[in-house]
């Protein structure tokens, strides 16, 4: 199983913890605590790439907040991860396009290295298989009123049979 497919497995069991079904609920959890110190060491991963621009993505932030606040034209939604999204190509501003545009070109040797890096890490991560070994279920031990998608959550621990 690829890394890259392990995140997947554990966003997945994480949807579905609490079915019924003693030996699928205990598949499910016990897949959820074998990968939570992989999953960590993903994390991990992600903040330091992410702390390389965290300056930039600051100043971009607050110009964004700025420009927001004083003329309500940027329009903002929050993304599934939690995270503030700001919508500017409707903005009536052009001169931020400008400012975000410099604040790149100042801050570009940053910009590269954690694009680089990013890259890096997702091409390991789609290439190079991780040592984890999930439990597995029988079909035979899948609750009878099991709904599609639950069965697509746990897809990747069900045994062909």
């Amino acid at each position: 199983m690829k890394h890259s497919e392990v995140i997947k497995l554990y966003e997945n069991l994480s949807q579905v913890k609490g079915l019924s079904g003693a030996k699928v609920n205990y598949a499910v959890l016990r897949n959820l605590k074998n990968l939570e110190v992989e999953i960590e060491v993903y994390k991990k991963q992600e903040e330091e790439i992410n702390d390389i621009t965290k300056e930039y993505s600051s100043l971009v932030e607050l110009t964004y907040k700025n420009i927001s606040t004083i003329n309500g034209e940027v329009k903002t939604k929050t993304n599934e991860k939690g995270q503030t999204i700001y919508d500017i190509h409707n903005s009536k501003r052009p001169e931020l396009k400008q400012i975000l545009d410099g604040l790149a070109l100042k801050h570009k040797k940053e910009i590269d290295s954690a694009n680089e890096k990013w890259t890096a890490l997702l091409k390991f991560r789609m290439e190079n298989e991780s040592e984890f070994k999930p439990i597995t279920v029988k079909v035979s031990d899948l609750p009878s009123d099991i709904s599609t998608e639950n069965m697509n959550f746990l897809f990747n621990i069900i045994e062909p049979e």
